[in-house]
């Protein structure tokens, strides 16, 4: 009968010798056993000829060993050259020291027993026969003698191995994959030393946890059924998948491919982690950042799935890509370079920022097709930076505007942009546009500063403000508020309109006044076209502590227009109704009688003549003819914007 060594002790030493078991296996076929084994307890198999079983007991122990009762399983006493590929491996809780640099084919199989390891001992090892069975695998890398840690070596599997039990790499380990190896079947791989396939083609593993490097070269690592935290670094100019499960990163990646995220998968960032490299993340899953210690950038976004920010900011570095999905989270939306078009209805309540504040990078977010971003509480437009809605298939709403000189907005000819609840200064450009179309601001209060070129009509709804020393090019329609007021210096300034002023019942126009005629320190609103008047209210308010003085003030051109129709129905002094002398003199008594507002028309203009009235006091002539002085009525103005 042909044998093959299947004893619970793989080797036995000889003084300073190892003998393998292949050897012993083939004495016994020979027919007789070296007296110096005659003590090993063995027991044979049938096999196919010159076929041997090696078997990696729990006795075979890592360096320096020396308990008793274990060896130090050595590869070149076992596996001398490698062995023979006719032979099998047998992993029963033990570990081979890979004291060679060979190349091993024989089929191994993993037990279930806790720890089966291969201990590359600082050589470069390559196994090419499949791994089978239901138990774990870990590659260690100690000195054969010492047992000491090191850094050099690497053990390659090149073979289409189906073990089902975990990988670990440990530190200063190296596993490769060879252009054959895989790993798939593998429940997880916890990589503490270095996982390599930048020779083996794309791969897929399970699972993937530990704090170790993965290097891709041009590869993509896919995660087919991730369940862990990876505090590791990924470099390489390959990619990043995760097709299912939940994978997160908390180290620092240095990847430059793609991070693609699977319908069924889910990439979260936490703590540091970071895969700002990555050329773009398309997310057709959930790409969580929620667990960051602060914003997470990447390069790009795309896909259709799902952003969770909790309460941070994804900042795209230099965008390229459409996002058809949910951005959610208290966080907010940052474009710093690039463009990025959004066509989901997204949900987040942070600010949406474009553009950086230094140097002249380009940056644009686009909304296109039915793109929301309406619950983001301001759009914030930089001196480079682009928010385009010429490409969405109807209106847009957003809550706020704000920006610097040098930014731009840029309209389409099928949507209106409506403001919800605007508490912005928006120092840039508005552009595009056609007559039908333009900007409503529908609650809160909107400052424009800069020259707008629109085609089309600003609408301010009822209860909204419009406030700023900027332009528009067309008409303004006001049933709110209409101030001209510079609310970055607090000084008020002319607010121009290309074409007409339309105000609804009930509209108000707003003139600030902080100072006499002469300092030129109050609000115009300058209309190019046709100002009608019918059903509106002007309403005069000081600001900055100013009182007007005794005697007749007139503040000229507070109202300038290429035509006019009709009249105000209503004048009022910071915020309260005056009473009309009469409309054929066009005057008004405020402040109790103390002020007399009078409106005078001349082409083109509204002067407004402001009477101060002395308040009764007394006067009084003392004996030494000194004139007694009379007592001024304390004024309420209205507080600076």
């Amino acid at each position: 009968m042909k044998a093959s060594l299947v004893s619970a002790t793989a080797l036995s030493q000889c003084g300073s010798h190892y003998l393998s078991a292949t050897a012993l296996a083939r004495t016994a076929q020979r027919g007789g056993w070296p007296a110096a084994l005659a003590f090993l307890s063995l027991s044979l198999a049938p096999s196919g000829a010159g076929a041997a079983t090696i078997n990696i007991p729990a006795t075979c122990v890592l360096p320096p060993g020396g308990s008793p009762g274990t060896s130090v399983c050595l590869a070149t006493a076992l596996l001398p050259g490698g062995g023979s590929t006719k032979d099998t491996i047998t992993f029963n809780g033990g570990a081979l020291t890979l004291d060679q640099t060979a190349t091993y084919g024989q089929a191994v199989t993993l037990g279930t027993t806790p720890t089966n390891t291969l201990n590359q001992a600082g050589n470069a090892s390559t196994f090419t026969g499949v791994m089978s069975g239901t138990g774990n695998i870990t590659i260690t890398n100690l000195d054969k003698t010492t047992g000491k840690q090191l850094t050099t070596g690497s053990v390659t599997f090149n073979g289409k191995n189906t073990y089902s039990g975990s990988t670990t790499v440990n530190s200063g380990a190296n596993l490769t994959l060879g252009s054959k190896g895989t790993i798939a079947s593998s429940s997880t791989l916890a990589d503490n030393g270095t996982f390599d396939i930048s020779g083996a083609g794309n791969t897929t593993i399970t699972d993937l946890s530990g704090n170790g490097t993965v290097t891709l070269g041009a590869n993509t690592l896919t995660l087919s059924a991730a369940a862990s935290m990876f505090a590791g670094g990924i470099g390489g100019s390959g990619g990043l998948t995760v097709n299912g499960g939940t994978e997160t990163l908390s180290g620092n990646n240095s990847y430059t491919g793609i991070t693609t995220i699977g319908t069924n998968g889910t990439l979260a960032i936490s703590g540091a982690g970071s895969i700002a490299s990555s050329s773009t993340v398309t997310d057709n899953g959930v790409f969580d950042i929620s667990k960051a210690t602060g914003d997470v950038k990447i390069t790009s976004l795309s896909g259709s799935g799902n952003v969770k920010l909790g309460g941070n900011s994804v900042i795209l570095t230099n965008a390229s890509d459409t996002f058809s999905g949910v951005i959610s989270g208290t966080g907010g939306l940052t474009v710093n370079g690039g463009t990025e078009k959004i066509s989901g209805s997204n949900s987040y309540t942070g600010v949406t920022t474009i553009g950086l504040t230094t140097g002249t990078t380009a940056a644009t977010l686009a909304i296109t097709g039915a793109g929301s971003i309406a619950t983001s509480s301001n759009v914030n437009v930089t001196k480079n930076g682009v928010f385009d809605t010429s490409k969405a298939s109807g209106n847009v709403t957003i809550t706020s505007l704000s920006g610097a000189l040098g930014a731009s907005v840029t309209l389409g000819n099928n949507q209106t942009l409506s403001l919800s609840n605007a508490s912005g200064i928006f120092s840039g450009v508005i552009s595009g546009g056609n007559p039908s179309t333009g900007l409503t601001i529908a609650g809160g209060k909107e400052a424009l500063m800069g020259v707008n070129t629109f085609k089309g009509s600003t609408t301010v709804s009822a209860g909204a403000t419009l406030t700023g020393i900027g332009s528009i090019a067309g008409s303004l329609i006001n049933n709110g508020t209409v101030r001209p007021f510079d609310t970055v210096s607090n000084k008020a300034g002319a607010f121009t309109v290309g074409g007409a002023y339309t105000p609804g019942a009930g509209g108000i126009l707003d003139i600030a006044i902080g100072s006499t005629p002469g300092v030129g320190n109050f609000s115009k609103l300058v209309v190019a076209g046709k100002a009608t008047l019918t059903g509106s209210i002007l309403d005069v308010d000081t600001f900055n502590s100013f009182q007007f003085p005794l005697g007749t003030s007139t503040y000229a051109g507070i109202l300038q227009f290429g035509s006019k129709s009709g009249d105000f129905t209503g004048v009022s002094f910071n915020g309260a109704a005056c009473s009309s002398e009469g409309t054929a003199t066009e005057k008004w008594s405020c402040d109790a009688g103390l002020l007399t507002f009078t409106e005078s028309f001349t082409a083109g203009a509204l002067n407004l003549l402001v009477a101060q009235a002395p308040e009764p006091g007394t006067l009084a002539v003392l004996g030494t003819g000194l004139l007694g002085l009379f007592g001024l009525r304390r004024r309420w103005t209205r507080s600076s914007d």
